[in-house]
């Protein structure tokens, strides 16, 4: 829990004689080390994505460098000037990919996880067991929830066919931050259950 906030760095709009937009400037976040951020073209609910950029540099886990996702749209920071920088839309050109790591016993799947997370959305990679029962399906529904979302905590939990699937976060071997996808009855050993559905019936009950 960061320490300190200051209330007098927050978004503050510009517009023309009619009202419309012109844009959206902090002013005073250099005073931190940080450059000041420019939004100049309107997008809806721009507030939440400076007040998330915002709250970040305060927690210390601001990168310049970061892809935020809002409203289905993913925006970077260019340098416009020393100590400014503007928001501007980010190229779709990565997308999440979903990775098969089999066992080498028996080259059958030993466990899911993704690829592209923490590039795209600065978000750690998500892992689920194979042997987890529709763990295919809760992992590609999970990455689905980010790219609407923007991220997910250990509070964020999923029900689908009866079946309770929690998020619990760890390291992987290179130390880097990892979402390990937990069955919640009896870990990684999954109740079997051949009643599949799409994933149209997957719902977020937190």
């Amino acid at each position: 829990m960061y320490q300190f906030y200051d209330p007098s760095i927050k978004p503050i709009l510009t517009t023309d004689l009619d009202g419309r937009f012109i844009k959206v400037q902090t002013y005073g976040l250099f005073n931190y080390g940080y450059p000041d951020i420019v939004l100049n073209e309107y997008i809806e609910n721009y507030e939440e994505l400076f007040l998330s950029i915002i709250d970040r540099i305060f927690r210390v886990e601001f990168d310049i460098n970061a892809t935020w996702s809002h409203n289905g749209e993913l925006f970077n920071l260019e340098y416009v000037k020393d100590n400014l920088a503007a928001l501007v839309l980010a190229p779709k050109n990565d997308f999440v990919k979903i990775i098969t790591i089999n066992n080498p016993l028996n080259e059958e799947p030993a466990k899911y996880i993704t690829k592209g997370l923490t590039n795209i959305y600065d978000h750690p990679e998500l892992e689920i067991q194979a042997s987890i029962v529709f763990s295919r399906e809760i992992l590609a529904f999970s990455v689905e929830e980010i790219e609407k979302e923007g991220a997910i905590n250990e509070d964020y939990s999923i029900e689908y066919e009866n079946h309770l699937y929690t998020f619990h976060l760890t390291s992987d071997r290179y130390g880097k931050r990892l979402f390990q996808i937990m069955h919640k009855d009896c870990g990684l050993t999954p109740i079997l259950n051949t009643n599949n559905k799409n994933r149209s019936h997957l719902y977020r009950i937190k």
